[in-house]
């Protein structure tokens, strides 16, 4: 053995050392940028919050009731075109986010000028079609009721098609290179800026149209801080090359992120569709009352939504760079913290409900326990669920997944119809609770641990030990709550 050289055995101790002391760090660096990243996105539902708690006062002092109420309709109807981006975030974020795990630089800057460029020309057309729609109304070729309303909602379609979704799309970048909090607090500035310009337009009595134009401004100088953010953070963007060309291949990935379009859709319009159901037979205070309930319990229901966004980056730099093990790993962390979060919450919402539902609510709605804790038990379900696919969606696996989402949503708003007549009230909370029981909770699990290469029945016992703690937990909130 040569003099100063250390024996083999000690070699070997130094490099599996090294490889743990390396992994610790990864692992400690990672769970500061997921609580960075919570706390950012935490940041932005309040403010979100505060953004319209503190405007309706000065919307209804400028403008009055009528015209305020006018406003929330036009805005309501315009932001559907939001679901034009045909779910194109979710997957270019994943596509970016597995080039940049894998370190192909060429492939980055590819699929973001493809994205970048089909949206871009996406919004340059729909712009180019509502300023000729604004134009002949202000020529007089066409003549409408209550004009107004045409010039905010063309307006309104110019910030969401021309800039909120392409910027939405751009903005993927930052979850790609593991920056999420840093895209956060883009937003977070995006929503004060907005929130400052509508208040001094409402101050000095400024009409609709001033205030879209006010969103439209915040909009424009959120673009242009975005882009020299990232050309300066993520040097990859600075090749980035918007062209018909690149927007015409980028037309080949819609057919894919489709999916993550219907799965959102059919979410969205699942809820709505009950309560739909509900006022078909039941008075209006009834519906009122499972409104007020739903949007108690939708506290709980905030934990999962809040740990997806910074969580979800993580998981696909995971699966970009093949670390199979770790990716296994972290997804049992996921679900069982997802659910326990969900049920703590759960618990404090049942236990407080009996005090603050009564304030919140002006004395006009009773508590009805046994439907707020159906609606808690839905949350939980669902929590556990959808937490154990985060990894599917993080790798744009999530094809299985849409037909059974799709099949969810028709059938818990067809269950409700039919069980309507017999239980009131409750047919909503219980056609959730069972449809995502058996259509969400026993088949999520199945594809999951396909795609995560484990046994199934260790999946879904896992799943059912942490469920039936959060549901404990909820059991034993009610007793508390009676006494």
């Amino acid at each position: 053995m040569a003099i100063g050289s250390l024996p083999p055995c000690q070699n070997t101790h130094q490099a599996e050392w090294r490889r743990f002391a390396a992994a610790l760090h990864e692992r400690r660096v990672a769970l500061t940028r997921i609580g960075s990243g919570l706390c950012a996105s935490g940041v932005a539902q309040l403010l979100g919050a505060a953004q319209a708690f503190a405007l309706v006062p000065l919307f209804l002092s400028a403008w009055g009731p009528d015209t305020y109420g006018a406003w929330v309709t036009v805005t309501a109807a315009v932001s559907y075109l939001l679901l034009m981006d045909g779910g194109g975030q979710n997957y270019f974020a994943n596509g970016l986010g597995v080039a940049f795990a894998r370190g192909d630089r060429s492939g980055f800057v590819r699929l973001l000028s493809e994205a970048v460029s089909l949206y871009a020309v996406l919004g340059v057309t729909a712009a180019c079609c509502a300023i000729g729609l604004l134009g002949a109304y202000r020529l007089g070729l066409i003549r409408v009721s209550g004009g107004w309303r045409l010039e905010v909602g063309c307006i309104l379609a110019i910030h969401f098609l021309s800039l909120h979704i392409p910027r939405g799309v751009y903005a993927t970048v930052y979850r790609a290179s593991r920056m999420f909090s840093v895209s956060a607090y883009l937003h977070n500035a995006f929503l004060i800026t907005s929130t400052v310009l509508q208040a001094v337009v409402l101050l000095w009595k400024g009409r609709p149209v001033h205030v879209a134009i006010a969103m439209l401004l915040s909009s424009v100088v959120m673009w242009l801080w975005m882009i020299f953010d990232s050309r300066k953070r993520i040097p990859w963007c600075r090749d980035i090359q918007i062209s018909l060309g690149h927007a015409r291949q980028g037309l080949r990935h819609l057919r894919s992120s489709l999916g993550f379009w219907a799965i959102s859709l059919a979410q969205t319009l699942s809820g709505p569709g009950m309560v739909l159901v509900l006022a078909s037979r039941e008075p209006a205070r009834l519906v009122g009352l499972f409104a007020t309930h739903r949007t108690l319990s939708s506290i709980a229901s905030f934990v999962p939504s809040m740990i997806q966004a910074p969580v979800q980056p993580e998981l696909t730099f995971l699966h970009g760079s093949q670390r199979r093990k770790e990716l296994r790993l972290y997804s049992g962390w996921l679900v069982r913290g997802v659910t326990i979060l969900t049920g703590l919450v759960a618990f404090f919402v049942l236990v407080t409900a009996r005090v603050v539902y009564p304030a919140w609510s002006k004395g006009n709605y009773e508590l009805h326990s046994g439907l707020l804790i159906l609606l808690l038990v839905q949350g939980i379900l669902a929590a556990g669920s959808s937490a154990c696919t985060w990894p599917m969606m993080s790798a744009n696996q999530h094809g299985v997944l849409v037909p059974w989402t799709i099949a969810q949503a028709v059938t818990s708003v067809v269950l409700c119809a039919l069980i309507l007549p017999r239980y009131g009230l409750m047919a909503p909370a219980i056609a959730g609770c069972a449809t995502q029981f058996v259509l969400g909770w026993m088949i999520n699990p199945l594809y999951a641990s396909r795609f995560l290469e484990v046994p199934t029945r260790t999946m879904v016992r896992k799943m059912a030990e942490v469920t039936l703690g959060a549901l404990g937990l909820v059991a034993m909130a009610a007793v508390l709550s009676r006494q």
